[in-house]
């Protein structure tokens, strides 16, 4: 009976530390870029977040990237669960204008979801949530 309990016990600690290792190696795959930006002169404030955490400003009219800090993981995991919901995944939403706001998310360096609106459009509440959300780690003092 014991050994039945042990095993039991070993099987239910490895397979949910098995998801945790998945989530991380399917993460480090992934990207996400967004920022703002048009107008004039055609100068965008973008900011990548990787697969690490890791939070960097992309400079304007070229592709030198700055890190500005590493995310919570709790932060980070909670907006990668966030795109990869069902209903910010039934949302499609490309308008373009003068001045845009844009999330992208890349995997292996591939692009495999974007959201794109300009300024007067009104895009879901969850979207503006997520923009919201990302944007606000750029302006955080990385010692709070």
């Amino acid at each position: 009976m014991k050994n039945i309990f042990l095993i039991s016990a070993v099987i239910i600690l490895f397979s949910g530390s098995c998801k945790i290792i998945a989530y991380k190696k399917y993460a480090q795959k992934l990207n996400i870029s967004f920022g703002s930006g048009g107008g004039f002169t055609g100068a965008y404030d973008e900011f990548l977040l990787n697969g690490k955490g890791q939070l960097s400003s992309i400079k304007p009219f070229s592709n030198d990237t700055s890190l500005l800090k590493t995310i919570d993981k709790k932060d980070f995991k909670n907006v990668f669960k966030t795109l990869e919901s069902k209903l910010l995944q039934k949302i499609e939403l490309n308008q373009v204008g003068n001045m845009n706001t844009f999330i992208k998310l890349y995997k292996n360096n591939q692009l495999i979801k974007s959201f794109q609106w300009a300024d007067g459009a009104t895009p879901s509440t969850e979207l503006k949530e997520l923009y919201n959300t990302l944007i606000n780690f750029t302006t955080k003092n990385p010692n709070e």
